[in-house]
C-alpha cells in the first residue's frame, strides 16, 4: 500500500514548480522520510527554519549536493528525517 511504501522510502524529493500545500510531501515526512524540496512555494512554511539548509534547495546544483549527501550520510539522513517528522 501507499502507506507501508512510504515507511519504506528514505528519501522523497520535490521539484514541483506547482504546489498549494504540499500533502503528499508532509505524509512523507511523517513517515520518517528525508525531504529535499524546493525553497518556494508552500515547502520553505512547512519545515523548521533551522532545518531549511539541510533540506530546501534554490537551483540544481543545491539539489544535487543534498541527495549527494543524503545518499553518502545515511546517518545523518536519519537524524534529519527524524527531526523534520517532529
Amino acid at each position: 500500500t501507499y502507506r507501508r511504501l512510504l515507511w519504506q522510502s528514505d528519501i522523497v524529493i520535490s521539484t514541483a514548480d506547482h504546489e498549494f500545500f504540499g500533502i503528499s510531501i508532509l505524509e512523507a515526512i511523517r513517515c520518517v522520510t528525508y525531504p529535499i524540496l524546493p525553497a518556494r512555494l508552500s515547502y520553505p512554511e512547512l519545515m523548521p527554519p533551522d532545518l531549511a539548509t539541510a533540506i530546501l534547495y534554490h537551483d540544481e546544483a543545491e539539489l544535487d549536493q543534498l541527495l549527494q549527501t543524503a545518499l553518502q550520510q545515511p546517518a545523518r539522513r536519519r537524524q534529519l528525517a527524524q527531526a523534520a517528522a517532529a
